[in-house]
C-alpha cells in the first residue's frame, strides 16, 4: 500500500459542495448552461491540463491564425473553467527571426508530465502565392502549463498539417500523417522522445488520412478506426506493430474490416469503450463527404479475428462531431450537423446523446443552446463530471468575404465565421441523488500498484476508473480512455483497489480518479499521477497473486490454456501468499495450463518467475515459459515434483531476451503422463 494523501480535485471546497449537493436540474435530459464570458481566441484546439504549481487545473484553447489568413498567430488563453474566465491571450511560439508559427491545425496532446505536445502546423495557407494546398509546419513545441509559456524544441524531418499524435506505452509519442511543407501527404511516421528531445523516422506506411483516428492498444499496436478528415485516401481499419520498420498493417477481417459505410469517415467521431481492458473501439457518424450518417460500429480488438460489427444507430445523423467517455462508463455526444458545415435549425439543433455500451442504446437528452459547433468545435469532460464545450467555424474568413463585406465578417464577435460562445452540459446523474465522495486518495501512483481510497460510500461503490484527460481538435481526440482499477477489499470507509501494470493500456501521466456508485452515480474526481516503477522493477504480469480474481472461475487477464481445466482456490488457504492461487489439473496424457499475454519492450532482457507446487505424478513435464506471439519464439524451463503437498511451492525462473517480439504469451502447466495430475500456481512475475 502506499501512504494516502489529501485529494487534488482541482475545485474549492464550496465548488465542490455545490457539486455534491446538486439541488437543480433535469435529472432525464441534464441541463445546458452558456458561460457569461466568451472565448477570446476561436478554440479550435482544447486541452485538459492537469493541476499546476498552486494546484489549479484549467483548460487551454489554442488556435493559432484560427483559420483566418489575415490574422496573427496567437498561442491561445487558459480557461478557468471553475470561475469561467480567460487568461490574457498567451503569445504564439516563434521562429529564429522571432516570427511567430501558426499552432493552427496541429496535432496534440500532453506528455506524461502534465504539459502539452504539438507538433505541425500551419506553414502557408491554401489558395495563396499560387498554391492550392496547405503546407506543414515541421515544428515542434512544448507549452508549460506553469509558466505559460510556449517553447520550440526539435523539429521533425517533415512538414505536417493536421497530423494525427499518440502517447505510446514508454511515453513516446508517435506522429502519422499531415500535408509536408511542400503540401504533399506525409507518409513517413517519426517517434519523438521528450526525454531525448529527439525525433526518430521510420519506413513509409500507406496512405493515412489527415487526423486519422489511432488508439494505443494494450499489447503496444495501434489501431487505425477508419475515421479521419476527408479526404479518404484508400486505407480502411487496420492494426499497426511497430517493432518493425516498416511497420506491419494487418488490416481488420472482412470487406473495409467489416465497416459499414466505409467512406463516411470524414469528422466522425471514436472512442475506445469503458473499460480500456475490453479493448473495444466505436466509430460514430461522419460524412460522404458532406451528407452525414447515423452510423455507428464497434469493433473488439481482443476477438481473434476482429472486424466491426453493426451497434445501435445515432437518433440523428451528425459529422464534426464531439464523443465523450463520462464516468458512469456511458459515451456522451454533442455538436455536428446533418450537411457538413450548415448551421441552420434544420441542420443543427440536434440534441445530445448518450450512448450505454451495456445495453447498446442511445437517448437523447437535452439539446444544447447554442447550435452553432461544427467545423472547429470542441468537447471535453471536466473533473466535476460535467462537458464543456466551445467553438465552432461555420465560414472561413475568405469564404465569408466571397459573400460579405470586411465590416459583415469581422465586426462584434463575428458572427459569421467563429462561435465564441462557450457552453456547459450537466448529464442527468448530476440529479439523481447524492455523489459519492473521494476522501483522500493517493497523489501519485505507479503501475501495478495496490492503493487505498478512503470514502464514506465505500460499501456503495460498484467502479473505480482513471480517466485520462483530453485532449481534442476536428472531432479527434487520441488521449482519452477509461481504465478500470478493480476493487480487491472494501470496508466502511475505504476501498482497496489495484492500477494496471500495463503501460499500453494507462500509459504514464495525468489521470482523473473517480468512483461511481451503484446508482452510477460517479463523484468529482482526484487528480493521480501515473508513474512507471523504477528501471527493472516493473512486474508487467497483471494480478500475478490471483488477488483481483473475483469467484473460483479463472477470468481475466489470465485465461486456460489447454485442454484440462483451469481455475481459481478463492479464499480457501491454499495460497502461497494472500488468499487466492490458481490451478490447473488434467487426467489424460495432454498439455494442461493457464496462460496470460504480456506487452513486452523488443530485445529487452526479462526474468519469468512463478512459484508452483504439483501433485508430483508427472515427471519433469512441468513449464514454466513465454510464447513470442510475433516470431514464434519460446523460452521455457521444465520442472518436476515439488514433494509432498505440505513441502510448499517452489520458484521456477526463465531468463529470456524477448527480440523481435513485442508481446509474449506466459505459460504456466504442465502435461499429465500418469493419470490424473494438478499443479497449483501463485506469484507470477515478469520483470
Amino acid at each position: 500500500m502506499i501512504q494516502l494523501q489529501e485529494a487534488t480535485t482541482g475545485l474549492d471546497q464550496a465548488d465542490a459542495g455545490t457539486l455534491i449537493a446538486q439541488a437543480q436540474g433535469d435529472s432525464t435530459n441534464g441541463t445546458w448552461n452558456v458561460w457569461s464570458n466568451r472565448v477570446p481566441i476561436l478554440p479550435v484546439h482544447a486541452v485538459l491540463l492537469p493541476p499546476d504549481s498552486n494546484g489549479n487545473s484549467n483548460i487551454l484553447f489554442f488556435s493559432g491564425s484560427g483559420n483566418d489568413p489575415t490574422q496573427t498567430p496567437n498561442g491561445g488563453v487558459v480557461a478557468d473553467y471553475i470561475n469561467q474566465n480567460f487568461s490574457a491571450q498567451i503569445a504564439a511560439p516563434v521562429d529564429a527571426n522571432n516570427n511567430p508559427l501558426d499552432l493552427f491545425c496541429v496535432g496534440q496532446l500532453r506528455l506524461s508530465n502534465g504539459n502539452v505536445l504539438a507538433a505541425g502546423g500551419t506553414y502557408q495557407y491554401n489558395n495563396t502565392v499560387g498554391n492550392s494546398s496547405f503546407y506543414g509546419l515541421i515544428d515542434t513545441f512544448v507549452f508549460d502549463r506553469n509558466t505559460r509559456q510556449w517553447t520550440v524544441v526539435q523539429p521533425m524531418a517533415g512538414g505536417r498539417w493536421y497530423p494525427t499524435l499518440v502517447t505510446l506505452g514508454d511515453a513516446r509519442v508517435l506522429a502519422v500523417s499531415g500535408l509536408t511543407e511542400t503540401g504533399t501527404l506525409n507518409v513517413v511516421p517519426e517517434i519523438y522522445s521528450s526525454a531525448n528531445n529527439s525525433w526518430t523516422a521510420f519506413q513509409a506506411t500507406s496512405q493515412f488520412a489527415l487526423y486519422a483516428h489511432l488508439f494505443l492498444l494494450q499489447d503496444g499496436r495501434v489501431f487505425y478506426s477508419g475515421a479521419y478528415f476527408d479526404p479518404n485516401y484508400g486505407v480502411y481499419p487496420r492494426i499497426l506493430t511497430l517493432s518493425t520498420d516498416p511497420f506491419t498493417e494487418t488490416p481488420l477481417s472482412g470487406d473495409f474490416g467489416g465497416l459499414q459505410e466505409p467512406d463516411s469517415g470524414n469528422q466522425a467521431a471514436s472512442v475506445l469503450l469503458p473499460p480500456a481492458q475490453d479493448q473495444r473501439v466505436m466509430i460514430i457518424g461522419g460524412g460522404n463527404p458532406n451528407n452525414a450518417t447515423a452510423r455507428v460500429n464497434i469493433v473488439n480488438l481482443n476477438a481473434n479475428n476482429p472486424t466491426y460489427q453493426p451497434a445501435a444507430y445515432l437518433k440523428n445523423p451528425r459529422m464534426h462531431l464531439s464523443a465523450v467517455l463520462l464516468p458512469d462508463r456511458t459515451v456522451f455526444v454533442c455538436n455536428g450537423s446533418k450537411t457538413s458545415e450548415q448551421t441552420d435549425a434544420a441542420n443543427t439543433a440536434i440534441p445530445a446523446e448518450i450512448y450505454d455500451p451495456a445495453a447498446d442504446t442511445w437517448t437523447q437528452v437535452a439539446t444544447p443552446n447554442v447550435q452553432t459547433r461544427v467545423y472547429h468545435s470542441v468537447a471535453l469532460l471536466l473533473p466535476d463530471g460535467r462537458v464543456v464545450t466551445a467553438g465552432g467555424n461555420p465560414q472561413r474568413l475568405n469564404d465569408c468575404l466571397s459573400t460579405n463585406t470586411l465590416d459583415q465578417c469581422t465586426s462584434g464577435e463575428r458572427p459569421l465565421s467563429e462561435e465564441l460562445r462557450v457552453e456547459v452540459y450537466s448529464p442527468p446523474y448530476l440529479f439523481r441523488g447524492t455523489r459519492p465522495v473521494i476522501g483522500s486518495a493517493p497523489q501519485t501512483v505507479t503501475l501495478g500498484q495496490t492503493i487505498t481510497i478512503q470514502t464514506a460510500q465505500a460499501r456503495n461503490i460498484q467502479w473505480v476508473h482513471l480517466i485520462r484527460p483530453m485532449s481534442t481538435t476536428h472531432s479527434l481526440d487520441t488521449e482519452q480512455r477509461l481504465v478500470d482499477l478493480p476493487i480487491s477489499s472494501t470496508t466502511d470507509s475505504a476501498l482497496n483497489v489495484t492500477v494496471t501494470n500495463n503501460p499500453n493500456l494507462a500509459p504514464p501521466g495525468w489521470y482523473m480518479l473517480f468512483i461511481t456508485d451503484t446508482n452510477r452515480i460517479p463523484s468529482v474526481a482526484s487528480w493521480v499521477q501515473l508513474t512507471a516503477p523504477a528501471s527493472g522493477q516493473t512486474n508487467l504480469i497483471q494480478d500475478g497473486g490471483f488477488e483481483n480474481q473475483t469467484s473460483s472461475t479463472l477470468s481475466g487477464p489470465w485465461y486456460n490454456g489447454g485442454s484440462g481445466g483451469g481455475g481459481i482456490d478463492y479464499n480457501v488457504g491454499k495460497a502461497r501468499t494472500g488468499n487466492n492461487n490458481g490451478w490447473a489439473n488434467n487426467t489424460t496424457n495432454t498439455w494442461s495450463a493457464i496462460n496470460q499475454q504480456v506487452s513486452v519492450q523488443t530485445n529487452t532482457n526479462y526474468t519469468l518467475t512463478a512459484y508452483v507446487r504439483n501433485s508430483g505424478n508427472f515427471g519433469n513435464n512441468g513449464y514454466v515459459g513465454a510464447f513470442g506471439n510475433n516470431t514464434g519464439s519460446k523460452y521455457e524451463t521444465t520442472y518436476g515434483p515439488s514433494g509432498d503437498y505440505s513441502a510448499g511451492y517452489m520458484a521456477v525462473t526463465v531468463n529470456f531476451n524477448s527480440g523481435n517480439d513485442n508481446s509474449m504469451t506466459i505459460y504456466i502447466g504442465f502435461v499429465a503422463t500418469n493419470g490424473s495430475g494438478w499443479v497449483q500456481i501463485d506469484d507470477v512475475s515478469l520483470t
